[in-house]
């Protein structure tokens, strides 16, 4: 019967968590050079997806024309450049990080996290981090949401790939 008591309690005055709230983090590299100014590096082919496209191709001597199927996969490298002091940086585990130190700790370039619509990342999505990994808040419209460069990134919308190139023409056969 106490025990029944203990657990019934214990759910009742748990909080109720709900599914994340917001966009989890992109994983980035990051440097701040001597004059102050972040750099963010983001490489992504996961928003392209490849395509295939079956392609006439005009080979041999009589001019026969063969059907090649050529695929297609984009890689989208992103780097931003903006003054590091229109950041706001922590650890995954929520402890602040100044500006100073912040220039500090990216003296060389390293892995870090980053907020791209400009808002504080839900604890939940940073779970699975290493204990002391920074997580940068830019400006809204920095990095994306509105019109940033990594809007395609994370704005789930499919990117069209570029066209593959056109075939050359084929030889004029002369009667």
């Amino acid at each position: 019967m106490i025990l029944s008591l203990i657990v019934a309690a214990s759910l009742v005055s748990a909080p109720e968590s709900g599914p994340p709230s917001g966009m989890p983090p992109q994983q980035a590299l990051a440097i701040v050079n001597g004059e102050g100014v972040l750099k963010i590096t983001q490489i992504d082919a996961g928003c392209f997806p490849s395509a295939d496209q079956d392609v006439p191709v005009a080979t041999g001597p009589m001019g026969q024309t063969v059907t090649v199927k050529v695929k297609t996969t984009t890689v989208q490298l992103t780097t931003v450049e903006f003054p590091a002091k229109y950041v706001e940086a922590y650890t995954v585990d929520g402890a602040t990080i100044a500006r100073e130190k912040l220039g500090e700790l990216l003296v060389k370039e390293r892995p870090v996290l980053v907020a791209i619509d400009g808002k504080k990342i839900d604890p939940f999505h940073l779970q699975l981090f290493k204990e002391g990994t920074i997580v940068l808040v830019p400006p809204v419209g920095v990095l994306g949401g509105a019109g940033g460069p990594f809007v395609g990134v994370q704005s789930g919308l499919p990117i069209p790939p570029p066209a593959p190139p056109n075939p050359a023409p084929a030889p004029e056969r002369k009667p």
